[in-house]
């Protein structure tokens, strides 16, 4: 749940704080110790660890300006080929996403003139495959340095769109084929998350992380679906600033919509410690930003350029109480930013203007990595 003002109302009151957004996300997930084939059962493997994964899940995000509701179904087989690395492979996985804006909100969009942004918010079908490859060294029980990497690549919508160039069918009004009437995406999105855990003694850890990713769209999409595409700020990420309104690059539009970028570079550094029990605090900075793969009129230095990016990270910090129930883990962040690339260059760094009205809260179940 959230309190926040409404992206289409410029008369909104932001000193009153309502909860007045919420997502849910429930999901069930089913792993069968043995790899199951379509029409051939369960196949006999010399892997002991092989395995086959059934996973659906329903997420509602409801806004003042928009619903959004997504549907998705996948399919995969996982192989432990030793003690720290795993392999999965999903076959299919499936997403389909409904949208429905207000008026208001919908008439803000058409104002902006983003045709990238309009086409973000319509309905739209994801049929994609994924390969993730994951290396974990934790040795549960024992408080001892480990890493953890996980590296995924996913493609989308190339096996339909094989199949329709094949038979010849007849795209939409806008050139573009669809599935069930919905027009399906089409991209490629490698992804890499890589984290070191120092134990420095048996009450203190330090965590460091660095993450970042590309999503390429191509054909049958202009753009990534906003689901697929990366954003910055929010529990999980730069905690100093608001959930997708960060970036991208040294861009700004304020409170108008949320941003998402094709390109994102993001890092961590975390201090975590005892305080008493089941108490414990942490002190953290975060640094990152996400960026648009092309050059944007609409949009001046939204895009990725190698002689500016450095200069376009984020930076945050800021301190941490969490609840350490051992089954579960409530976490309260106060994050404040250091520097902002949305201000004009050369009056980015911003830590001496800071006041405590201006620290952004995250409240969030688990560690946030």
């Amino acid at each position: 749940v959230e309190a926040t003002r409404n992206l289409a109302d410029d008369q909104t009151d932001n000193t009153v704080f309502v909860f007045n957004t919420y997502e849910i996300g429930p999901e069930v997930s089913i792993t069968v110790p043995k790899i199951l084939l379509p029409f051939r059962g369960c196949k006999k493997t010399k892997n002991a660890n092989a395995f086959t994964v059934f996973t659906t899940n329903y997420n509602l995000q409801n806004r003042p300006e928009f619903r959004r509701a997504i549907l998705k179904f996948s399919a995969g087989w996982g192989w432990k080929l030793n003690r720290f690395v795993e392999m999965r492979y999903y076959l299919a996985e499936i997403n389909f996403v409904d949208v429905s804006l207000t008026d208001a909100f919908r008439q803000s969009l058409i104002n902006i003139g983003d045709p990238g942004l309009i086409d973000s918010y319509e309905d739209h079908l994801i049929p994609s495959g994924r390969i993730s490859f994951i290396y974990n060294d934790q040795k549960f029980g024992k408080s001892k340095n480990f890493s953890f990497l996980r590296f995924d690549i996913e493609t989308a919508g190339n096996l339909m769109y094989g199949i329709d160039k094949a038979r010849n069918t007849n795209p939409n009004s806008e050139g573009k084929f669809e599935l069930l009437g919905i027009r399906y995406a089409q991209y490629i999105k490698p992804e890499a998350d890589l984290r070191y855990y120092h134990y420095l003694n048996k009450t203190t850890t330090m965590v460091y992380r660095i993450n970042g990713g590309i999503g390429i769209p191509y054909t049958n999409s202009e753009v990534l679906p906003f689901e697929e595409s990366f954003y910055g700020g929010g529990p999980n990420d730069l905690r100093a600033f608001r959930t997708r309104k960060l970036g991208p690059g040294g861009f700004d539009e304020g409170d108008k919509v949320e941003q998402t970028g094709e390109i994102k570079i993001n890092a961590n550094l975390e201090y975590r410690f005892d305080i008493f029990k089941s108490f414990k605090g942490a002190a953290f900075i975060d640094a990152g930003n996400i960026w648009l793969s092309s050059k944007e009129d609409s949009k001046p230095n939204a895009h990725f350029e190698a002689s500016r990016f450095l200069d376009e990270i984020a930076i945050g910090t800021g301190l941490g109480i969490r609840l350490d129930f051992q089954f579960f883990i409530i976490r309260f962040d106060g994050g404040i930013k250091v520097k902002d690339p949305g201000r004009p260059k050369g009056n980015r760094w911003v830590l001496d203007e800071t006041k405590f009205r201006k620290v952004n809260f995250n409240i969030g179940i688990g560690y946030p990595f």
